[in-house]
């Protein structure tokens, strides 16, 4: 059992430099060549550098960050999103601008009406997209067969079907 000193370094550790740096990794190795099955769209995604060479990058840039109390949370960027996990391709930049960059090239260069699902990677009209909020009326960035499919999958892993 932790103790309540444990887990107060824990917290600590993981709002240094260090621990955002050693999580933002982990996070690459998940995603990179789908490695963890949960990121499809990042099949064809490589990792091209070691784990030193990531921290030695991005260590100092997180403590910088943390160092101008610059307002958000950091993460890691690939700039050219279809480039691949390496030094000269990472950016670290705010969280919501981040996850909202990926969304936003869904649509981008498509006529109107058009997105494509970052699971199929599929060109279809806006109605096979469900919604992300009924509020906001923005569209989900997978399509409704893919969100389907995923949603079977979760189900048949939690009920051992699936390894």
């Amino acid at each position: 059992m932790r103790t309540e000193a444990r887990i107060r370094t824990d917290r600590k550790y993981r709002k240094s430099p260090r621990g955002r740096a050693v999580k933002a990794w982990r996070n690459i190795l998940g995603r990179a060549g789908n490695a963890d099955g949960q990121h499809s769209s990042y099949a064809g995604i490589e990792l091209k550098m070691t784990r030193s060479e990531f921290l030695e990058w991005a260590v100092p840039r997180y403590a910088e960050w943390i160092a101008k109390g610059i307002e958000g949370v950091p993460s890691v960027d690939r700039i050219q999103s279809s480039g691949h996990y390496e030094l000269g391709n990472l950016q670290l930049i705010e969280r919501r601008l981040n996850s909202s960059k990926r969304k936003c090239n869904l649509t981008n260069g498509l006529p109107e009406g058009l997105k494509k699902c970052a699971h199929c990677n599929e060109v279809k009209p806006f109605e096979a997209f469900g919604f992300r909020s009924q509020g906001l009326l923005k569209k989900r960035y997978i399509c409704i067969l893919c969100e389907r499919k995923e949603s079977a999958n979760r189900w048949r892993k939690k009920k051992g079907e699936i390894n």
